[in-house]
């Protein structure tokens, strides 16, 4: 079932219990206990005065004749008895004396008492008071004789009474100072969590300066610290969102320029060979620039639907020559590279790994190219590619630009880009990497970047490691 009352409301009403319950508890233990030690003491008194009684009577009635037993009730009727008191001689089933007006004073004890042996009985009486009743033995020779004698203890239960009413005084009074002080201490502990109540509604409605206040060490201050924290977090992550959002716009705009600038420049020259008549100087020309840019335009389509496609995970592999997929690749570049006064080597160790054969070449077209992109004015690039067990390394080391630290953090992002005017004149949008990071996680493998400004890049495949 759920609690519909608040925390405010449950703390006061749990140490309003508490208080009840721990008051309660221990006052009645208190008044218990000083009963039972009145109770007892008039007990002890009574017990006193009977076996006094007893005693005198005993020592009276010595030499057990019918005169020694008068002298026994003489003796019993000149003791002093407090007032409610009463004593009765018994002989068999006969009484021989009785200083009470009633015999209804007196209990029916229904047996007979050994000769040390003392019956003692607690009852209320006519008039409502407590009494009790001791029973012995009394030694008068061949005589069965008992003793009975009432005592009243009404003072230890008239104590009790007082005591009650009293407690019951009190505990009003503690209960309304109780409450009192649960409702402040209620407050107290309520308070930090108002204002983060108060904080959160804050940052729920945008505004992620709003911190809560942290003081002491205690859970409160704890809690604190973790709602600013997430606070934090949110800010950072929205920051991050903020900052994807502000990428994917520049990429639009990229993009956009990337597609409207080589079809116009298609259109035209598709235009100017329809309508016109060229020299053939002119028609090499202008084929040449329609088939450039639609070879950049095929690339660029080909490396967005691959980034989108490759968000699955479930490619079969299949063994493949690793030697022989990689040496295609270097031999398949070759003359492109040279071009561009580029120099490629490769090395491979021959053997098969599982792989998924078309992905794997474009991971080593696009780490080659973007080698190339970094060497405008020429260089070398070394292809190096070795087995391991379970999967294999393959590095591709360039002598170009090469790249600042806080560069290499980032170049794995989609159309992230280091030179945005270079890469742009060479036909990069910033998706080769990117690229590359989601095929070697589909291996089982990661990318490492190693790079020095004015020296060159190294940039290390591995695969084969534990599936994450």
């Amino acid at each position: 079932m759920r609690n519909h009352l608040k925390f405010s409301t449950r703390l006061f009403l749990s140490v309003l219990l508490l208080v009840t319950v721990t008051f309660s508890l221990g006052g009645n233990l208190l008044l218990y206990a000083s009963f039972r030690s009145a109770r007892d003491r008039e007990t002890e008194n009574a017990l006193a005065s009977y076996r006094l009684m007893q005693f005198t009577a005993a020592a009276v009635g010595m030499n057990q004749s019918d005169v020694q037993l008068g002298k026994v009730v003489n003796a019993l009727r000149q003791m002093r008895l407090d007032p409610g008191a009463a004593l009765r001689l018994r002989l068999d089933d006969d009484i021989a004396y009785s200083s009470a007006a009633a015999e209804d004073v007196f209990q029916s004890v229904g047996r007979e008492v050994g000769e040390t042996e003392l019956l003692e009985q607690v009852f209320v009486g006519a008039d409502g008071a407590h009494y009790l009743q001791i029973t012995g033995a009394l030694p008068l020779g061949n005589l069965s004789a008992q003793l009975d004698g009432v005592f009243p203890i009404e003072s230890a239960y008239g104590a009790l009474h007082t005591q009650q009413r009293l407690y019951r005084e009190v505990f009003c009074v503690v209960l309304v100072l109780g409450a009192l002080m649960a409702l402040a201490l209620m407050r107290l502990l309520t308070k930090p969590l108002n204002a983060l109540s108060a904080t959160s509604r804050k940052i729920a409605d945008g505004d992620l300066t709003c911190r809560a206040e942290v003081s002491g060490n205690d859970e409160f201050a704890m809690l604190a610290a973790d709602v600013n924290h997430m606070a934090d977090e949110l800010n950072a992550r929205i920051d991050d969102l903020t900052d994807a959002m502000r990428r994917q716009e520049e990429f639009t705009g990229a993009f956009a320029h990337e597609m409207k600038t080589p079809m116009t420049s298609l259109i035209g020259y598709a235009d100017l060979l329809r309508s016109r008549t060229l020299s053939e100087t002119q028609q090499q020309k202008a084929a040449n620039y329609i088939f450039s840019e639609s070879r950049r335009l095929e690339q660029l389509s080909v490396k967005l639907l691959d980034l989108l496609v490759l968000k699955r995970r479930d490619f079969p592999m299949h063994p493949c020559d690793i030697a022989k997929l990689t040496e295609e690749v270097v031999r398949g570049m070759a003359p492109m590279l040279a071009e561009k006064k580029i120099v490629i080597k490769g090395t491979a160790e021959q053997g098969d790994r599982p792989c998924e054969p078309d992905l794997l070449k474009t991971l080593i077209m696009n780490l080659i190219d973007n080698a190339r992109k970094a060497m405008p004015d020429g260089g070398e690039i070394r292809v190096r590619q070795q087995l391991t067990e379970g999967g294999f390394t393959l590095t591709v080391t360039d002598t170009g630009c090469g790249m600042e630290p806080e560069e290499l953090e980032k170049i794995t992002e989609a159309f992230y880009r280091v030179d945005k005017s270079r890469s742009r004149a060479q036909g990069g949008v910033g998706l080769g990497l990117a690229i590359c990071a989601e095929i070697a996680a589909l291996h089982n493998g990661n990318l490492q970047f190693e790079s020095t400004p004015g020296v060159g890049t190294k940039v290390t495949l591995t695969t084969g490691g534990e599936e994450t």
